[in-house]
């Protein structure tokens, strides 16, 4: 079932196994789909996640001078969406609303 595993046993660290005696090692269960960590980097953002299972979101915030961020989830095979981008709120050589020439965004 997408989202859910079969989680890893203490004793042999594979998936449940069936001993030679005809019985199985453990009494299976499902468990919700880890992604581990974000291992995604955002230039000029940060990525913070309080849970890493299936349905659970993980949110970037964007440095000063920077727009853009958000959250993206853990899917249900145990890998991130793509994470959201961080952009400059004036990149050189563009206009503000303001009608002035952006130069330095960063300075």
């Amino acid at each position: 079932m997408p989202g859910r595993e079969l989680p890893k046993t203490k004793t042999s660290g594979a998936l449940i196994q069936c001993l030679a005696t005809g019985k199985w090692e453990a009494k299976p269960t499902c468990a919700l789909t880890n992604c581990g960590q974000p291992a995604a980097t955002v230039a000029n953002g940060k990525i913070a996640a309080s849970t890493t299972t299936f349905g659970s979101s993980a949110t970037v915030t964007c440095s000063s001078k920077f727009k853009g961020g958000g959250s993206f989830n853990c899917g249900a095979y145990g890998q991130w969406a793509s994470a959201p981008a961080c952009t400059r709120t004036c990149p050189p050589g563009t206009l503000t609303k303001a009608d002035k020439w952006c130069v330095d965004c960063l300075g």
